[in-house]
This record gives structure tokens, sequence and C-alpha cells, in this order.
């Protein structure tokens, strides 16, 4: 890229998903089956060892998500272009009793099967726990494409990882493509 300052830049919040895009709250990804878990604080051998903070990110994601919607809600009433309010979207209700959910304090990996670890680490990363050689000078993993410096840790989100679209949910299709097709061929 001609300006580095572009792969900084901010990519617009889509999912890509129905008409005006689709919620992915937390409470919508545990209907689903995913095993919702608060911030890691260490590892036990093969266990993770976690706080119960699970309750205060579904908070936290409802109210953010009810301001986004409310600020969204506001810019097409100010537009004067006639069009709609953004359509209600059942994954987008607040979760009814975030308090009752709770994360495990444990998890032993190698017991549950677990052979692959996502990390998710929101709109703005925290990669200090990272082995120094794989972050560059702002603190952030080095990659070429999605490949660190450290065999077997691959990234995908960041903004131009491999295309514009790579930052943003509906881009990174393509970019876990190829980071899929890299771990298969290291598997083999």
């Amino acid at each position: 890229m001609e300006d580095p300052a572009e792969l900084r830049a901010r990519q617009p919040l889509t999912s890509g998903v129905g008409r005006y895009g689709h919620t992915l709250s937390l409470q919508w990804l545990a209907d689903r089956g995913a095993t919702l878990v608060g911030r890691m604080r260490g590892l036990d051998g093969d266990a993770v060892l976690l706080d119960d903070t699970v309750a205060d990110c579904i908070r936290f994601g409802d109210e953010t998500s009810a301001n986004v919607s409310r600020l969204l809600d506001k810019a097409i009433e100010a537009s004067g272009a006639g069009l709609p309010p953004l359509e209600d979207d059942p994954a987008d209700e607040p979760h009814p009793d975030a308090g009752s959910v709770r994360s495990p304090a444990r998890l032993d990996l190698r017991a549950l099967g677990i052979r692959t670890v996502i990390w998710a680490t929101g709109v703005r990363g925290e990669f200090g726990w990272l082995p120094g050689p794989v972050l560059d000078a702002a603190g952030v993993p080095r990659h070429e494409a999605g490949s660190t410096p450290l065999a077997g840790l691959f990234v995908l989100g960041f903004p131009w990882l491999m295309r514009r679209a790579s930052g943003i949910v509906h881009g990174i299709a393509q970019d876990a493509q190829h980071i899929a097709d890299g771990v298969a061929a290291r598997a083999t």
C-alpha cells in the first residue's frame, strides 16, 4: 500500500446476511450451541482457567447494540430519504436474564476433545500474551497472509490481511479458506 496508515483505517461492522445484515449476539451464538466463557486468566496443563465475566459481556453487547440501533434509526429518519426503520432482528433481542449465564471456571481441552481454539478478541485486539517475536512495533501480530512467524499460529480478521474486505465479517471468507488450506497442508 502506498500509505501504510490505510492498514489501520476503521472498517465497517457488518454481517452481510439478510437485507440489512444480521446481529451476531452472544445469546444468538449460545442458542446455536456455542459455549460462552469468561476471560481467560491462565492455563493449567491442558486446562484453560476462566473468570466468570460472561454476564457482563452479554449486557455490554446488548447495550451497545441498542445504542447503535437507536443511532441508525435516527440517521435514517434524519436523512429524509423515506427509508423504513431497521427491521426487527430476533438475534438482537436483549438477553432475558444475562446474570444467570455462568462461565465454567475451567475447561480441560484434552478431556473435552478440543484441538482448536479460535480466539475472538473483538474490535480491538489484546495481543500482549503472545510471544514477543510474533508482534510488530505496534503490538499487533506480524503475519504474511495470516501466517505468523510462530509455526501453527494463524490470524484472521485483520484489515488488509489479504484484501480490503479482510477486516469485516462478510469479507473474511476467502482469507479463512486460504488459512484453512494452509492448516490442512501442514497436517498432511
